[in-house]
């Protein structure tokens, strides 16, 4: 065997502190190198298909050589470790032609030659001078290239690390993605650059021609090494040690330290986002480098795909139907932000944030105006990115500045609003004008004001405070929208904003009326928007941009094309926070957010079945207060889906819950903020069924669609709510006759049926009540208390009904609106006041509805008619110790009572209710017929009147259910006598057409005697030395003749009411005197005693005298009750009929007898 040896030295000087290193390396020469063909002679370990070729592991020997033939390109792979010592491999082709795949360690030997692009596990190259013709790439291990190694390509590891002997050269780039070190030796030299996010070591007098770029390792460039590029590192350190070179920028974004030692030579230094130099540490005894010059970025949308990045925008509806969209127009892709409709708002976000330190940002953008008849405009509006971003007021301030008591844009801090219409520089509807004391750029300080065509610039503000007015280009020429606009009249404008300072903000507004970019003219001159008192709040730490658009009264369609935004630092959107869990309460309540677990703080407000509502979903910390960066401004919109459970039944945990009754998905997105960042409005709910007890339970998703969910747990409402039906419509199935006449009918007090529909096809499980002052009869007045009975048992689902409902009355019912209210349903909402309460009002009050389910007025129900019927009666005579009545005498008391009846339930009896609506003016009432009887002779009741007594049949006498007579009447006499009727009574009878009739067979009055009356006085004769009595009595016919009516114990007489005429003889007036002279009852019929008497006129006083009574009621005569002569009397006893008469006769006529008189 020979043997080659070749001698290495390393050596150490003391200037340049390197390593000094003797060796002899020796490699045996194999006795025969075999020529490999592919196809053709193949190792014995490798097969061949087509161009591919598979070997096991295996190793060349020394001087083998590999020649790829057609079919080209060939891939050969080696499942395993390949050893290639110094083999030279298709060294007559092109690296494109072979793919060398080996999947475990690729070592090469010294001066091994292999053209092919390589792929391996790990590759050694331990020989050294290997040359290699393409990119090599190992993807589980190191790459390690040798001393004086060449590589025509890129080389990389997945997870390892790379390292470049000792004069090495590197045609390509040298990259770790995995974060895996890279060390470049001793004047090695990389034509690429140099890049992983580990450790850099850039070691003495090698050169790399393009960057060095890192991460979080330490980069340092060692003795004279020299970097054409830039060297940059996030958060790692950076050593230019003595007399390197960085030709480019040497940068810590995140300000980690930066060393420059002796005599290094450095382009310019940057530190942090501001590139300034306080990380640096300058001993290379040159002056500090210059800052490194930022070079801007471009975020460019000629939105030519035809719908709108969602990546990068945020589209919202503010107001108006329209949504921001893609539009081709003129074979144009354009985004359209109105459309030619009124009262329009809308915005798009750009989902960027833009530092403002030291930032320095241009927006350029065609713009088109045209279609509609003149209104409003764009605006475009930087705000701070700290503060959820929400449109300021719709018309002339074009949603960012304060409309009346309308808040400007949340956050806004600057707005350039393209106005064609003119509103928004004027100082009206709340807007301000200048601020005192600021001076507008000169070209752009026309005054406050309408101005049509204009170019207006407006400051930071608040709430309805600020939004000062900066800058006014006044009407602009050409201008920006006429009558003669077209789809093609468009112009460019370019925004710059200039921070690059730090210190001014400098705003400049140009317009392109060509379109073409190149014939910019000045709008808004350069001006300092922090300038003195302009009243312009700082600077935030970050910029969000969004585009507004609007139309009011007036309208145009409103378009933007070929959009750019460039600037120095474009980032990202500040991190959203996640949520910890969520919770559901109305709009607009709990503002200021308050974190308490209480059902009032977060409340949610009874619902009306088939009636849209829509309620917030608020995110929140792990504490429960608002998590208002769930979205960052300008961040990327994130979903959650809220649904609604019933929880009559509860669960028994929230994420246990199962079969929503309704649900929808609830977009978070930036600017569409419900009250405050971190709650979103829910679209329309609309559940048809009633629900009693509602709880909402809000899941986070990974997609729109919500198809998917994050770990985040499932997070149910504090409160829960009611959806109630809107009325309940109240029915009699049994009893719907409106009438008062017809069918169908049911007697007064029948059990029947109510029903309360609900209007829902389930759910309904309340119990109402009838509010009886609501109950209303057929003539509108409501019923009388007690009539009406029966309850409602709980719905169910439907309906509630009650099945023994009974109405003690006749006619109809109604039932006035909210006659039926069921206050219960709700009761889970009247707790926390979620409804209002005692109410039944479906139109929302303060965001509530009452909390009562009412009832609309009902049709009219019945129809009902009396049960049964009563009599009762009685005659009371004039004399009730004599059990008579004379006739003409009108005292006969007659009390006839019959009552309509409503059935109890039980036996009829007169005790059942009466129906108070039987009545005159009543349909239907029966007919009553009263007929007079004298044992068991008819006696017509046309004898009895004064008054007259009522005709018969008779239905006029109904009042409230009864029918009644109650009066004193005189049985007339007629020209003859007649009578007696010892057994006078009156019977009843009735006619009811829907057949109801008295409880009792027999229905009449007791008997009474009804006697024809008169009064007698019989002449007498005396002596006039004595008292004379006279007799007087009462009689009646008895049917034959007047006989002394011996019951009349009750007739009265004063007489005074004797008329005494006629003297005749000596006997002059009142020589004799009648006594007694007060008034006398009869007795028996009789007077009682003496009766009346006549005294003795004395001697010589023979004569006689007329006496005669005024039975009537007039008086007439003289009588003598004392010494003198007197007016007689009436004794208004007219029933009697004629005055009786006698004549008294004193000692006129003589005889054998002493005294002669008769006896009665």
């Amino acid at each position: 065997m020979i043997q080659f040896c070749r001698a290495l030295l390393w050596f150490r000087s003391t200037m340049r502190s390197s390593l000094v290193w003797v060796g002899l390396s020796c490699a045996a020469l194999p006795a025969m190198a075999v020529n490999y063909v592919f196809p053709g002679n193949l190792p014995a370990a490798c097969t061949a298909s087509g161009s591919n070729y598979t070997c096991t592991g295996f190793s060349f020997a020394n001087g083998d050589t590999v020649t790829i033939n057609a079919p080209k390109p060939a891939t050969i792979t080696v499942n395993g470790n390949l050893s290639t010592d110094n083999a030279v491999i298709n060294s007559a082709g092109n690296a494109a032609d072979l793919s060398l795949v080996v999947t475990g360690t690729l070592t090469t030997g010294y001066q091994a030659n292999i053209k092919a692009n390589i792929q391996a596990g790990s590759v050694n190259d331990s020989g050294g001078q290997a040359t290699f013709g393409g990119s090599i790439a190992a993807s589980s291990g190191n790459v390690l290239l040798g001393y004086r190694t060449t590589a025509a390509g890129n080389v990389s590891s997945t997870t390892g690390s790379i390292t470049v002997g000792t004069e090495a050269v590197i045609s390509g780039d040298l990259t770790s993605t995995g974060g895996g070190a890279v060390t470049v030796k001793f004047k090695s030299q990389v034509t690429g650059t140099v890049s992983t996010s580990g450790p850099i070591s850039i070691e003495n007098e090698s050169q790399i021609g393009g960057s060095v770029t890192g991460g979080t390792g330490a980069i340092q460039v060692q003795f004279k090494a020299r970097v054409t590029g830039s060297v940059s590192s996030t958060s790692g350190t950076i050593l230019m040690d003595n007399e390197t070179v960085a030709g480019a920028c040497v940068r810590s974004t995140g300000s980690a330290g930066i060393t420059l030692n002796y005599r290094s030579s450095v382009n310019s230094v940057c530190c942090g986002s501001t590139c300034g130099n306080s990380c640096v540490t300058n001993n290379s005894t040159f002056a500090m480098p210059a800052a490194c010059a930022v070079p801007q970025t471009c975020v460019v949308d000629s939105f030519a795909s035809g719908t709108l990045d969602t990546s990068l925008w945020n589209a919202l509806t503010l107001s108006g139907p329209f949504t921001p969209q893609v539009v081709t127009v003129n074979s144009q892709k354009r985004l359209r932000l109105t459309d030619n409709r009124g009262s329009e708002a809308t915005m798009v976000q750009l989902k960027k944030w833009f530092p403002a330190a030291g930032n320095k940002a241009v927006i350029q953008f065609d713009h088109y105006v045209y279609g509609g008849n003149g209104a409003d405009g764009v605006v475009v509006v930087f705000s701070d990115a700290s503060v959820s971003p929400a449109p300021g007021g719709a018309g002339g301030s074009l949603g960012y500045a304060q409309l009346l008591s309308t808040s400007g844009f949340s956050g806004g801090w600057m707005g350039v609003g393209i106005d064609e219409y003119g509103n928004f520089p004027n100082s009206n509807e709340g807007r301000l004008g200048y601020p005192a004391g600021w001076t507008a750029p000169a070209g752009a300080n026309t005054a406050a004001g309408f101005r049509a065509n204009s170019v207006a610039v407006r400051g930071s503000g608040s709430g309805t405070s600020g939004y000062r007015l900066l800058a006014n280009s006044g009407t602009l020429s050409p201008a920006i929208w006429s009558n003669s606009n077209t789809s093609s009249s468009g112009h460019r404008y370019r925004i710059t904003i200039d921070n690059s300072n730090n210190v001014n903000a400098y705003v400049t507004v140009e317009r392109d009326t060509t379109l073409t970019g190149n014939s910019y003219a000045t709008v808004i001159p350069r001006f300092d928007i922090l300038g003195a008192n302009s009243g312009q709040a700082t600077i935030p730490a970050n910029l969000l941009m969004s585009l507004t658009g609007g139309t009011g009264g007036l309208n145009n369609i409103h378009e933007l094309a070929n959009l750019s935004i460039c600037a120095t630092y474009i980032n990202e959107p500040g991190n959203s926070s996640a949520a910890n869990s969520f919770d559901c309460l109305e709009t607009g309540t709990n503002l200021p957010w308050v974190s308490s677990n209480s059902s009032t703080v977060k409340p949610l407000y009874t619902k009306l079945t088939s009636t849209n509502f829509t309620f917030d979903v608020a995110a929140l910390k792990t504490d429960g207060t608002l998590e208002s960066n769930y979205v960052a401004a300008g961040g990327n919109t994130k979903y959650v889906l809220a649904e609604l459970f019933d929880n009559t039944t509860p669960a028994a945990s929230c994420s246990a819950y199962s079969g929503p009754v309704a649900s929808q998905v609830v977009t978070f997105a930036s600017g569409t903020f419900s009250g405050a960042a971190g709650r979103a409005k829910t679209g329309n709910f609309i559940i048809a069924t009633a629900r009693s007890k509602l709880l909402c339970r809000v899941k986070e998703c990974t997609t729109s669609a919500c198809t998917a969910f994050t770990s985040v747990s499932p997070a149910c409402s504090t409160d829960q709510f009611s959806v109630r039906p809107q009325q309940l419509t109240i029915t009699a199935p049994t009893m719907s006759n409106a009438a008062l006449t017809g069918a169908p009918s049911a007697k007064a007090g029948t059990a029947f049926a109510l029903d309360a529909a609900a209007g829902v096809s389930s759910g309904y499980t309340g119990t109402p009540s009838i509010d009886m002052t609501k109950v209303v009869d057929h003539n509108a007045a409501v019923i009388a208390n007690g009539t009406l009975s029966g309850s409602f048992a709980a719905g169910t689902g439907t309906k509630a009904t009650g099945s023994s409902f009974a109405y003690q009355d006749v006619g109809n019912i109604q039932f006035q609106a909210n006659a039926v209210v069921d206050s219960t349903f709700t009761s889970i909402d009247q707790s926390n006041s979620g409804c209002i309460a005692g109410s039944t009002s479906n139109t929302l009050s303060g965001g509530k509805y009452g909390c009562n389910i009412g009832s609309a007025a009902s049709a009219k129900l019945g129809r009902w008619y009396p049960s049964h019927y009563s009599f009762t009666g009685t005659i009371t005579p004039s004399c009730s110790a004599g059990g008579f009545t004379y006739m003409d005498e009108d005292a006969l008391g007659v009390l006839l009572t019959i009552k309509a009846h409503a059935s109890s339930g039980g036996t009829a009896s007169a005790t059942d209710p009466v129906v108070s609506r039987y009545t005159t003016g009543y349909t239907n009432l029966a007919s009553v017929t009263i007929s007079g009887d004298n044992g068991g002779t008819a006696v017509a009741t046309s004898r009895i009147g004064s008054p007259d007594f009522p005709t018969m049949p008779n239905k006029a006498l109904w009042n409230e259910g009864q029918w009644v007579i109650n009066n004193s009447y005189a049985f007339s006499k007629l020209v003859s006598p007649d009578g007696p009727y010892d057994s006078f009574k009156l019977k009843a009878a009735i006619a009811d057409t829907d057949g109801s009739t008295f409880i009792n067979a027999t229905n009449e009055t007791g008997t009474t005697r009804i006697r024809y009356g008169q009064l007698r006085m019989s002449n007498v004769y005396g002596s006039e030395l004595m008292s004379l009595p006279v007799p007087l009595e009462a009689r009646y016919w008895n049917g034959a003749f007047y006989v002394t009516n011996t019951l009349d114990s009750c007739t009265t007489l004063n007489l005074s009411s004797i008329a005494m005429s006629g003297f005749t003889g000596n006997l002059a007036a009142c020589e004799t005197q009648i006594s007694p002279t007060t008034a006398q009852t009869l007795s028996n019929g009789k007077l009682s005693g003496n009766g009346l008497v006549l005294s003795k006129p004395g001697q010589g006083n023979s004569g006689s005298v007329q006496l005669t009574m005024n039975v009537g009621s007039t008086a007439s005569g003289s009588t003598c009750v004392s010494s003198t002569s007197s007016s007689a009397t009436a004794a208004n006893r007219p029933w009697f009929g004629s005055n009786p008469t006698a004549k008294a006769t004193f000692g006129v006529y003589k005889s054998p007898l002493i005294y002669l008189r008769e006896n009665y």
